[in-house]
């Protein structure tokens, strides 16, 4: 998954830790699915907990300056109290790995997530990447548009 919105500025390295997240979550989607050990977890508590995480770590690092000392509970607040992105459009760019994929299957999936990734940065459009590349039938013609979600409301 990987967000191409005009309202938030898009930053190399949170990109790059959505794709890894995005890729991990594909892999562990096909792990759940062939092995019955996973399907009595709930893995969403600690996506959640993640993502938030995240979002505190892009708050403070675009409005606190260097040398600034906040305790965690201070940045929490703020970042409670200021609501950054309550509502943001994704696009994503969807590959299927194959139910029981082969190491060599996710390995080229892998690498082209990996591509597409580089090619992002590198400045390419998004939607037109999405329109030629992704897998997902519902979202590729409109350039892997999501929709905009609310804070908690993205179905994953």
């Amino acid at each position: 998954l990987l967000v191409d919105e005009e309202r938030l500025a898009a930053d190399a390295g949170v990109v790059k830790a959505v794709a890894e997240l995005w890729l991990n979550y594909t892999l562990l989607a096909e792990a759940t699915a062939t092995d019955s050990t996973f399907s009595m977890l709930d893995f969403e508590p600690l996506v959640m907990r993640q993502a938030q995480q995240v979002m505190v770590f892009q708050l403070r690092d675009s409005v606190i300056q260097v040398d600034t000392f906040m305790t965690e509970e201070e940045l929490r607040q703020r970042y409670e109290t200021e609501e950054p992105a309550l509502e943001i459009r994704a696009r994503h760019i969807m590959f299927q790995l194959p139910i029981g994929a082969t190491p060599v299957q996710r390995d080229s999936v892998a690498a082209a997530l990996s591509s597409v990734r580089d090619r992002v940065l590198r400045g390419e459009n998004f939607s037109g990447l999405a329109q030629e590349l992704s897998q997902d039938p519902g979202t590729a013609l409109n350039g892997g548009d999501l929709g905009s979600f609310g804070r908690g409301d993205m179905v994953t």
